[in-house]
């Protein structure tokens, strides 16, 4: 018997053991600068990898794996080789976050429909320098940050970098990128605070009805596409509306502008990427890539597209107290329970 007890004993305490080394260690994750914000400047914080990942592919919703040429599950929904302006965020584990913007480019549709190669590169052209401008406008907006309150490790072209606005010929795509050194230089150039536990509070909505064992810490921000911008004195229209006039300016004076206003119809894509797969969030798809980053994946047709779109990013966090009190007991029970069990076999052995 006294064998059954200690064995019983060895292993409630090894339950502890277990158990209390994961309810201290799992850590409250910061959902500051995980979603997409606007800045005070109204330019948007965007980005994407135009790249064409080539990589196995989940869809939650079916549990079959498949690859599609996005590198993304849910995109063939929208019938593959869609147009679509595709906005996404990466945090690396190095700690450097970049953002990029990219424009799919049908070279079918316009091969069809210009009359010659000339009016082909034309359009690219002025694509290029639409785009160009869109570039400069977050460029000046930086300057401006910089020199209201100049630091000088994150100076442009050191804490943040813009590539040149570039032809991706393998995902028939156009945009450029911008790369901050750290997380210090993305809070800087978002006018967001370091260390700011505060704000950060604020910032998040923590469910504290879920159990007592477990919250839910979510972080709703609008869809980057969603927000409203002024292009004329009174007149606002969504940031997609926007990117899609870029588009389609671009073959202003060229024979297939009208067709091209009739046509061009884009999913506006958001591409949410980390490292960090604790991260749950309401994304249309999910997907990891071949470098294991987990990305989340926003889809909204143009035709659904308005300014009260959301996205929405959270965690559940465990209650490391409730958990380590609850082993406790169940350990302190165990051995009270092995302790009741020995007494009653003495006073049976001292009755006979």
């Amino acid at each position: 018997m006294k064998k059954i007890v200690i064995s019983i004993i060895a292993l409630f305490s090894l339950f502890l053991c277990v158990c209390t080394p994961f309810c201290l260690n799992f850590q409250k994750i910061n959902l500051k600068n995980q979603l997409y914000l606007q800045n005070d400047n109204n330019y948007f914080e965007v980005c994407v990898n135009p790249q064409k990942y080539q990589t196995t592919t989940i869809n939650q919703s079916t549990k079959k794996t498949k690859t599609n040429v996005y590198g993304m599950s849910g995109a063939s929904e929208f019938g593959e080789g869609a147009d679509f302006i595709m906005l996404s965020l990466d945090f690396s584990s190095n700690g450097q976050i970049v953002q990029s913007i990219d424009f799919s480019l049908n070279n079918d549709w316009l091969n069809q429909n210009s009359k010659s190669v000339k009016e082909n590169l034309d359009f690219k052209k002025n694509l290029t320098k639409q785009i160009e401008t869109l570039r400069n406008e977050f460029l000046f907006s930086f300057a401006l940050t910089y020199m209201n309150e100049p630091k000088e490790e994150y100076k442009i072209n050191q804490g943040v970098m813009l590539t040149a606005v570039v032809f991706n010929e393998e995902s028939q795509s156009v945009g450029f990128k911008i790369g901050f050194s750290s997380l210090g230089a993305w809070n800087y150039y978002h006018n967001a605070k370091e260390n700011n536990t505060e704000n950060d509070e604020k910032a998040e909505k923590i469910n504290k009805n879920f159990n007592i064992f477990m919250q839910k810490v979510e972080n709703k921000g609008i869809f980057p596409f969603s927000p409203l911008v002024k292009i004329q004195e009174e007149k606002k229209i969504t940031a997609g509306e926007r990117y899609k006039n870029i588009f389609v300016e671009s073959a202003q004076g060229l024979s297939f502008y009208e067709k091209l206003k009739e046509d061009y119809h884009p999913v506006f894509v958001y591409n949410y990427s980390t490292f960090n797969t604790r991260l749950r969030s309401d994304a249309t798809t999910t997907f990891i890539d071949n470098s294991r980053h987990l990305h989340h994946v926003w889809l909204i047709e143009e035709n659904n597209l308005n300014n009260e779109n959301t996205i929405l990013i959270y965690y559940y966090n465990i209650n490391r107290g409730a958990w380590l009190l609850f082993t406790l007991g169940i350990c302190l029970e165990g051995m009270g329970i092995s302790i009741l069990i020995v007494k009653r076999k003495q006073h049976k052995n001292r009755d006979k």
